[in-house]
């Protein structure tokens, strides 16, 4: 939600996709760039969008959207026109002299998530805060999953004369669950006809910006950023925590599977695991998620890239958890009868 204060801005904006800036007077020039491994820069494979807030003196004074080849601006970031592949890219902007700070999130586009209300030239920077507002038709107060949001930041000063270009590395802000639980015993297979789904509470649903955070990573040998450990900006992550709900396909008629894409994890987080019947009822008691986390020296809080793919197979009172070339924890929880 966007109030827009009356009077008008003096500041224009403008876009390209090319190294020369096609626009008069241009004076700073942002490029975006998204590698989720050492090699490969898929920027645009894994952003379909854009939200650009733009901060002066840490008070909010522009919002420009790209949607597709849609592209909103308001305030600063008022003047906009351009493709998708030039905008989502780089932006290069026009700017009186000052101190900025552009704040960026991609995929923010399908109402999933939602900022409080923002005004210009009001709202400051600090209180920022993004939830999750889609619920969950199956249990009150949950959620379905969030989008896979990324998010960058940049502080840049502009002064007259002189062009500013900076890099914005965008960050995973979601944390994505592959999940396939297998029944080895036929008779304790569950109906598959049934409607299932797979509920995981405990999980965050709001960022806010209330301080700076970062994260801490070693990403030897990636081309942006050499061999030395690296500061990452990413969204806080703040002390609301939910349900997530999320329905599944049925694989075979032992095994079932599906995906939670959520609000980033930290190390302090317990994700509580069970699956759902709508005429059986509980098909699998709640499993707390951070041994298996913890077990395999996984570090949530500095994790760049929070992606797992995790098998659960049951057999009688013994579920094991595992993943692809770690070891196993085993859980000591009973299945719902």
């Amino acid at each position: 939600m966007v109030a827009a204060v009356a009077g008008a801005f003096a500041m224009t904006s403008c876009y390209t996709g090319q190294d020369v800036p096609d626009c008069d007077a241009a004076n700073a020039r942002i490029i975006f760039r998204y590698y989720p491994t050492a090699t490969e820069e898929k920027l645009l494979q894994a952003e379909a969008s854009m939200t650009h807030l733009l901060f002066r003196n840490d008070v909010l004074e522009g919002i420009l959207t790209i949607d597709g080849t849609t592209v909103t601006g308001q305030g600063m970031l008022g003047d906009a026109n351009a493709t998708q592949a030039q905008t989502i890219r780089q932006l290069t902007l026009k700017l009186e002299d000052g101190d900025y700070t552009l704040m960026t999130w991609g995929n923010l586009t399908n109402g999933v998530s939602q900022f409080t209300p923002l005004v210009l030239g009001q709202t400051l920077r600090a209180d920022i805060e993004l939830t999750q507002v889609n619920a969950s038709p199956h249990a009150a107060g949950a959620f379905h999953n969030s989008e896979r949001l990324y998010f960058g930041t940049v502080s840049f000063a502009v002064t007259e004369g002189t062009m500013v270009q900076k890099i914005v590395d965008m960050d995973c802000a979601h944390t994505q669950l592959n999940i396939n639980v297998v029944w080895k015993n036929t008779n304790e297979r569950p109906n598959m006809s049934q409607p299932i789904w797979m509920e995981l509470g405990g999980i965050p649903v709001l960022y806010n910006q209330a301080v700076d955070h970062t994260l801490q990573t070693a990403l030897g040998g990636t081309p942006q950023y050499g061999d030395a450990t690296y500061l990452e900006p990413v969204p806080v992550i703040a002390a609301l925590r939910a349900m997530h709900t999320s329905d599944v396909n049925v694989v075979s008629a032992s095994e079932i599977a599906t995906t939670f894409i959520t609000y980033r994890l930290t190390d302090a987080d317990h994700p509580m695991l069970s699956i759902q019947g709508g005429t059986d009822g509980e098909l699998l008691s709640a499993i707390d998620l951070q041994t298996f986390f913890q077990n395999n020296a996984w570090v949530m809080d500095n994790n760049r890239r929070q992606y797992f793919d995790i098998l659960i197979e049951i057999n009688g009172p013994v579920i094991t958890v595992s993943t692809t070339n770690v070891n196993d924890w085993v859980d000591g929880g009973t299945i719902g009868q």
